[in-house]
């Protein structure tokens, strides 16, 4: 499916790089995305997403979760320092 036309969020925000302010990416890759929470349970909240859909994280290849780890423990030194 083309992600300029899905339904998934984080499809359609892999799918158009060209507005990572609009979407409130602020860190992409090619198999993980960290952006901004819209509309945030607490300030700084940040989601970080595989490009792959999977059924549920313990279904990821050993190399995306790592990354996602990383990518998490890397926005809350950020945040942290902010």
């Amino acid at each position: 499916m083309n992600g300029e036309e899905s339904s998934c969020l984080f499809c359609r925000v892999f799918a158009a790089p060209g507005k990572d302010r609009e979407n409130l990416v602020v860190h992409r890759e090619d198999r993980a995305i960290v952006l901004l929470n819209r509309f945030p349970y607490n300030g700084g909240h940040l989601l970080v997403a595989p490009r792959e859909h999977r059924g549920g994280i313990d279904e990821l290849p050993a190399s995306d979760l790592a990354l996602l780890v990383e990518l998490a423990a890397r926005g809350v030194r950020l945040l942290r320092e902010l």
